[in-house]
């Protein structure tokens, strides 16, 4: 698999997955992507959040994404490209078979994802972002 999409119409470099079981991180950080990261000091971060809904309606965070992506990126062919990594990393696979999974995209405009990402930072940018948009049980 490429480190980042060179599509024409979006660029995005994967920098890794967070998949949550019952609240606890699972951590998978993109291989190469410290080699790579004076390529996209000038982009922007952002968050996949791939999420299913409980019968009783609350939000259940599955996984969390993290990329960057250039500055002329389209924001839906950005969404295709983050389904389609997430689908086929082997870390994510199986998760991305579940029945009403769906992505939500985010921008962070104050602050960009640091790489390389030191093991407590990225704890702590996956936990954060976990509490803010999971509104359900943990299992």
């Amino acid at each position: 698999m490429q480190q980042f999409n060179t599509d024409l119409k979006a660029q995005a470099a994967i920098v890794g997955h967070a998949i949550f079981q019952g609240g606890k991180v699972t951590q998978y950080l993109r291989p190469g992507i410290d080699e790579m990261a004076a390529s996209f000091a000038g982009w922007k971060s952002g968050a996949g959040l791939f999420t299913v809904r409980s019968p009783a309606g609350a939000r259940q965070v599955q996984v969390i994404l993290l990329y960057r992506f250039s500055p002329n990126s389209d924001p839906t062919r950005l969404a295709e490209l983050l389904q389609a990594d997430f689908a086929d990393n082997p870390t994510t696979r199986a998760i991305s078979q579940m029945s009403g999974l769906t992505l939500a995209t985010i921008v962070f405009d104050s602050h960009t994802i640091p790489i390389p990402l030191p093991d407590k930072i990225a704890d702590a940018i996956y936990s954060q972002l976990y509490h803010q948009h999971h509104d359900g049980a943990t299992n």
